[in-house]
């Protein structure tokens, strides 16, 4: 992601994405581009979304939270949810949308350690501080940065999300 300004994300001869470096980390144009820039990459988690009252709402598989994400055209039934790991949080146990999580693997990078967290039915990578990472066995309050998530059809990969 370094070298240009611009870069191709290409998948068997066929340009995904044609973009700047940030722009395709940050809303990648379908599930290949999402996975393939990042490392680590893009949690993928299967939901449902819904539209009260006017309003988006998602509902993560396993994990029975719901977060209101604003109108995204009108889309409901199965999506799948990308996260990328800086994007958890550690939450208070009574903030709307926490789950639970447990620590199931940590690999330190440096500065960072990256979690590999059960959340719910879904295994998921979360960035910590190196300084602050939890012990393997640990069971944590998380919770999205919602204003950061990307949504794909899960038949067709392509982003729901504005771009």
């Amino acid at each position: 992601m370094t070298p240009g300004d611009r870069i191709a994300v290409m998948k068997e001869g066929e340009v995904q994405q044609f973009a700047s470096p940030l722009d395709i980390y940050e809303r990648p144009a379908n599930m290949y581009v999402a996975g393939f820039i990042g490392s680590p990459s893009m949690n993928f988690v299967p939901g449902m979304l819904s539209v009260q009252q006017g309003r988006s709402h998602l509902k993560l598989s396993g994990c029975e939270v719901e977060v209101e994400l604003g109108q995204v055209y009108g889309q409901q039934g199965p999506v799948m949810a990308g996260i990328r790991p800086e994007h958890w949080q550690m939450a208070a146990g009574d903030r709307a949308g926490a789950m639970s999580a447990r620590v199931e693997l940590l690999e330190p990078t440096g500065a960072d350690t990256f979690a590999t967290l059960s959340v719910g039915d879904q295994r998921v990578s979360m960035r910590f501080a190196s300084s602050a990472a939890p012990a393997v066995g640990a069971v944590l309050k998380v919770a999205l940065d919602v204003q950061a998530i990307s949504l794909f059809d899960p038949a067709t990969e392509v982003r729901l999300t504005p771009t």
